[in-house]
């Protein structure tokens, strides 16, 4: 608790299955969450309708374990008036969660990832689908050595005049879901961006 009250500090976590949601704000800029590997350190959401993991700080780093049981898995979000966010990601299996494994919504807001894994994504209710990973509202998001799948709907969404996707050596799958919607690989909308390489 004392790392994470300071900016710049760097939390270490220990083996374990934490039942958790964990939000980090402005006050949290350039924390360090740094875990042991995905295998061994686990933050659970306990399937509630809220975020496992939500940053709202600037220059974060998060590395090393799994995220499920949020929906979303991951929101990374602006915060008005203040300077850009980043998040930066990886070694992170984002994994059962609801909504969107991974979301980056703002203007000025960058998240990216690096050889990381987002699985199994489920739709919240019966209108609206899945997605993978989303950028919206003039957000960034950098996906390299990402891999995507098992998501039910859309896998790689973006949005909105000045929303990018940037994807280089990523895998990308749209896996078919069990109740008859149709598997998107990748969505584009209204002025986005999006680019593979």
């Amino acid at each position: 608790e004392a790392a994470a009250s300071l900016p710049g500090g760097r939390i270490l976590v220990g083996a374990g299955h934490y039942a958790e949601r964990l939000s980090f704000h402005r006050g949290h800029d350039g924390l360090e969450l740094q875990g042991r590997c995905p295998d061994l350190v686990v933050v659970d959401g306990g399937g509630l309708a809220a975020a496992t993991l939500s940053i709202f700080a600037s220059e974060v780093v998060v590395r090393g374990l799994t995220v499920t049981g949020g929906r979303p898995g991951i929101i990374a979000g602006e915060v008005p008036g203040a300077p850009g966010l980043v998040l930066r990601g990886n070694d992170l299996w984002v994994e059962d969660n609801g909504g969107h494994g991974v979301l980056a919504t703002g203007a000025g807001v960058l998240v990216d990832l690096a050889e990381s894994h987002v699985r199994r994504v489920l739709a919240t209710n019966e209108v609206s689908p899945a997605r993978g990973v989303g950028a919206e509202q003039g957000a960034t998001l950098l996906l390299r050595a990402v891999e995507i799948s098992g998501v039910a709907g859309i896998t790689l969404e973006v949005r909105g005049t000045g929303s990018s996707v940037e994807v280089e050596d990523g895998a990308i799958g749209a896996d078919p879901s069990s109740d008859d919607r149709p598997a998107v690989a990748v969505h584009g909308l209204a002025g986005a961006t999006v680019v593979l390489r």
